[in-house]
């Protein structure tokens, strides 16, 4: 077994771009260190809508052990839940970069994270409460109006905090936005019309029918993301396939979404095309059946964010596609460029894409193969 070597600054530098360009994550130390001895590394994380719990991760790596050459304090503010299946691996990104920075030396990373369940006033809350923490660095979401958290953003940065924003981003002109560094996430702009360009592909290849009749579920009113991918989605089937389009705002309680759906589908009986999230699709599978309807055959189905359910009924032909933001890299990426903005002066500019992927049956097996790795 070799012994450890040294990595120079430059080394490090290349293999962390390498890591941010190519999206590849490997076991935290070992791309860096020849394997030596077990070695524990804790990671401390603060959870929580608004202080919560703190909780300490350890894990084990093999590698030699190295103090580390820098300690920042992160802190994370964003509208997801550690619950959610969609957040998990946005979750795991964030954590995974910590250990990696953590088990090369690089860098210890106190983290701080508020989560606030779609509750967007209280994000807006919990970022003032970050920037009067002054933390090294502050990673967040804009996933409303960007209003709530302009006059908060613009005040951290003039206390020399500097922002990274993950998942949904402000919307407005440059002239306008917040001075955060940069976003990490999908384009919105450009979600609809790729999933109506697989749409059409999977028409043309499937022999199947032009719909005529889409239901477009909006879980989230006033969140702009949804709202943009579902405007462009629906004017792609509408100038494309002459398609009527019926917008609704359906919640995100999905336990109420067959009796919603039901009632939905009973006021438009001649839906032929529907679009939901990844777990409103679960929730309302039923309600084809009971109605009838066939995905697939007589109804075609569009989900965006998958989950396991969705992805075995791409697998079936039931649902044509589904888009897919690789969440992991969302919490991946920003941690590693905020260790490297503070220690190197390095940043992205502008938009780091994290999507549209799309997801159908030519890579839905791959994609699977991720989420059980946890990565997905």
């Amino acid at each position: 077994m070799s012994e450890p070597k040294n990595v120079g600054r430059r080394d490090i530098l290349k293999y962390l771009a390498a890591i941010v360009g190519t999206g590849v994550v490997v076991g935290a130390g070992t791309y860096f260190l020849a394997p030596s001895k077990e070695v524990t590394t804790t990671v401390t994380t603060t959870v929580g809508g608004g202080g919560g719990v703190t909780t300490t991760v350890t894990s084990t790596v093999s590698g030699t052990p190295v103090k580390p050459e820098v300690e920042y304090t992160f802190w994370m503010a964003d509208h997801g839940s550690p619950g959610s299946s969609f957040w998990a691996p946005a979750y795991k990104g964030v954590e995974d970069a910590i250990k990696m920075l953590s088990a090369t030396g690089l860098a210890k990373i106190n983290l701080k994270h508020t989560y606030t369940n779609e509750d967007y006033a209280k994000e807006a809350d919990d970022l003032k409460t970050a920037v009067a923490s002054k933390p090294d660095g502050i990673l967040f979401t804009v996933p409303s109006d960007p209003m709530l958290f302009d006059a908060t953003v613009r005040e951290g940065v003039k206390k020399g905090i500097p922002f990274i924003a993950l998942n949904c981003n402000d919307p407005r002109p440059p002239e306008q936005m917040m001075p955060y560094l940069f976003y990490v996430g999908e384009n919105a702009y450009e979600v609809g019309p790729a999933l109506g360009r697989d749409l059409s592909r999977w028409i043309k290849e499937h022999n199947s029918f032009t719909p005529k009749n889409a239901l477009l579920c909006n879980p989230v009113a006033g969140h702009y993301i949804w709202e943009t991918r579902l405007r462009l989605f629906g004017e792609y089937v509408k100038n494309n396939f002459g398609a009527n389009v019926v917008t609704q705002v359906t919640g995100i309680e999905l336990p109420k979404y067959p009796e919603i759906i039901r009632a939905l589908l009973t006021q438009y009986p001649n839906t032929d095309l529907i679009v939901a999230s990844g777990g409103a699709l679960d929730a309302m599978w039923s309600v084809f059946a009971e109605l009838g309807k066939k995905p697939g055959k007589d109804i075609l189905v569009v989900g965006i964010d998958p989950t396991a359910g969705v992805m075995q009924h791409i697998k079936s032909g039931e649902i044509v596609c589904c888009f897919d933001q690789q969440q992991y890299l969302q919490g991946f990426i920003p941690v590693l460029m905020m260790y490297m903005y503070l220690r190197h002066g390095f940043s992205f500019y502008g938009t780091v894409s994290t999507g549209p992927f799309i997801i159908n049956e030519t890579n839905v097996d791959r994609v699977i193969k991720s989420a059980e790795e946890g990565f997905r």
